[in-house]
C-alpha cells in the first residue's frame, strides 16, 4: 500500500473502532539533490478538503522531536452523529499505484446521488469533484468518500 492508502485506512479504521481522534503520521519527501526533508502538503490539503466537506470535525498538526529528527503528526478529530454513528460510510481509493484513473470534465460522475464526493488532483491542486466540474477541470481521481447521509439529515 502507498502512503495515501495507509492514511485513509487509519482514518477509516478509527471511524469503525469508535475513536474520537486518530493520530496520522505525515510522511516526508526527500529532494534528491540536497537530501532535505520537506513536509508533503498533499496530505494537509486532503485533510482540509475532508474538513470543509464535513467528513471530519477538524485536525491539528504537531511536530514531535524523535532523536535528532522532527516527525509531523496530524491528529484527526472524527465526526459522529447524535446516535453515535460514524459520519463516513466508506473511504476508498480509485487511483492505485498500478491503475491510474484520469478523467476529463465530461466524464466526472456523482457518487451515490450527492451523498459523497471524490477528491481529484487537478492542475490547480486538489479539488472535490463538484469544484472540478464548476471550474471545468479534469484530473486524476485519488479517492472517494461516502456519507451515512440518512443519519445526518436534519429534520
Amino acid at each position: 500500500m502507498d502512503n495515501l492508502s495507509n492514511r485513509l485506512s487509519q482514518i477509516s479504521n478509527g471511524y469503525f473502532s469508535g475513536r474520537n481522534e486518530v493520530q496520522v503520521k505525515l510522511p516526508h519527501t526527500f529532494t534528491q539533490r540536497f537530501n532535505i526533508k520537506k513536509s508533503n502538503s498533499k496530505y494537509i490539503s486532503i485533510l482540509e478538503i475532508l474538513r470543509a466537506e464535513g467528513y471530519i470535525r477538524g485536525f491539528f498538526i504537531s511536530k514531535i522531536q524523535k532523536d535528532k529528527n522532527f516527525v509531523r503528526n496530524a491528529t484527526v478529530f472524527l465526526k459522529y452523529d447524535a446516535r453515535g454513528k460514524p459520519a463516513v460510510r466508506r473511504i476508498f481509493r480509485v487511483t492505485k499505484s498500478g491503475n491510474v484513473a484520469n478523467l476529463n470534465t465530461r466524464s466526472l460522475w456523482q457518487p451515490l446521488s450527492t451523498s459523497g464526493c471524490f477528491v481529484i488532483s487537478t492542475s490547480r491542486g486538489l479539488l472535490t469533484d463538484r469544484d472540478a466540474r464548476i471550474n471545468n477541470l479534469g484530473g486524476t481521481i485519488l479517492f472517494g468518500v461516502y456519507l451515512f447521509f440518512r443519519y445526518l439529515i436534519k429534520i
